[in-house]
């Protein structure tokens, strides 16, 4: 790409070496560089960064793939995941200590009625063991009311995701002293397909239900390096994530630790768990490539520098 925009460097190990192209400042003694394997740059003088996606955007105003004449990003995504070592993930188990009964859903009118008001059906309840509580203690934390969805690993639980069905505070709780460093159903996701990742188990609900089963959250928008590290393993991720603050610092958040392309699927004025079957479908249909979208949001290219370079 750096031969095709006519941009010598110099080579060393993984990095390259040339001249700035900020435009911001003589680089008489070059001061940017790129790393072979990410295509990520940065100029250590005056600061200027971004890949190769934003590099060709600038200088040329088309994408990356419209810069190349790949007619299909997603094959050409493919083949270039196929090339990255996947990472060995070191599972640690974790030992409960539970006081009280864990109950069957079926047994309570009230958390039937809640459950099927977030369109949980017999189904999905088998397949994720949901039970409920009236009070039980796990690891020194009180769950009254509660929801309880095992977060198993290894067809071990390494935790519950306790979700009050009485509106009570918090609205999910989480055992004192175990790890949430995994991903939802991690033990019968497949890597190698697309999967569709959501901030919480709600939001996956019609997704897994009535689109496909290779759906998956994260507890949340804090990732842990081990998720990280999972994601990672993935050859084809398309995040949905909540349509609010949180939703795009999540996006920010995946963007800054992912070292290659995802698609982003986002519904403009709900959250995955409320929209329609249809609504996601078509989201997931019409998902972006990440940088794509990021660059779309942030209006990057519309100041008149930018213009201006451009032309």
């Amino acid at each position: 790409v750096l031969g095709m925009l006519n941009i010598r460097f110099k080579e060393k190990g993984d990095e390259l070496r040339a001249h700035c192209m900020s435009g911001t400042h003589e680089d008489n003694t070059p001061s940017w560089f790129i790393n072979k394997n990410s295509g990520m740059f940065q100029c250590f003088s005056c600061g200027y960064r971004g890949n190769l996606h934003t590099l060709i955007k600038e200088l040329t105003g088309q994408t990356l793939y419209e810069y190349l004449q790949i007619d299909n990003p997603d094959e050409y995504m493919f083949k270039a995941m196929l090339t990255k070592k996947k990472k060995r993930i070191r599972k640690i188990p974790t030992k409960l200590k539970i006081t009280g009964d864990i109950l069957d859903p079926h047994s309570d009118k009230q958390v039937m009625e809640y459950l099927r008001n977030r369109n949980i059906d017999d189904q999905f309840i088998n397949d994720f063991h949901i039970k409920y509580c009236n009070f039980i203690v796990i690891n020194g934390t009180k769950f009254r009311n509660r929801i309880l969805i095992p977060i198993i690993v290894d067809g071990k639980i390494l935790s519950y995701d306790g979700r009050t069905f009485t509106d009570d505070k918090p609205k999910v709780l989480y055992p004192k002293g175990t790890s949430l460093g995994t991903l939802f159903n991690i033990d019968n996701l497949n890597f190698d397909k697309e999967l569709i990742l959501v901030e919480g188990i709600m939001d996956m609900v019609k997704i897994y239900t009535h689109i496909t089963k290779n759906v998956t959250t994260c507890f949340g928008i804090n990732l842990s390096n081990k998720q990280i590290d999972l994601l990672e393993n993935c050859q084809h991720l398309l995040v949905i994530p909540d349509n609010d603050k949180a939703g795009k610092q999540f996006i920010s958040l995946l963007d800054k630790h992912m070292n290659y392309e995802y698609k982003i699927g986002f519904l403009e004025s709900k959250d995955p768990g409320e929209a329609s079957v249809e609504e996601l479908k078509n989201t997931i249909q019409n998902a972006k490539l990440s940088i794509d979208y990021i660059i779309e949001k942030s209006g990057l290219f519309q100041s008149e520098e930018i213009k201006w370079r451009i032309k």
